[in-house]
């Protein structure tokens, strides 16, 4: 999967410190990595999903974040 737009996506929060990030569609967490290896101050993480497939491939991709990652199937 090759998530579209995520230089647009991360660029929009250039400047910004994250601290609590909310991902109403993680999908299969493309967009999700970019943003948490761009923003390593966020201490959370959330992803929201209603396709369980989807989680569990987002699970998997953003291992490297899973202190500060949940996956939440709604």
């Amino acid at each position: 999967h090759i998530p579209i737009l995520v230089s647009e996506i991360v660029g929009h929060f250039q400047g910004v410190e994250l601290s609590l990030f909310i991902d109403g569609t993680l999908g299969a967490g493309g967009h999700a990595e970019a943003i948490l290896q761009a923003h390593p101050e966020i201490e959370r993480f959330l992803g929201f999903d209603r396709d369980s497939s989807a989680l569990e491939i987002a699970k998997g991709r953003l291992i490297a974040f899973k202190n500060k990652t949940q996956f939440i199937h709604a």
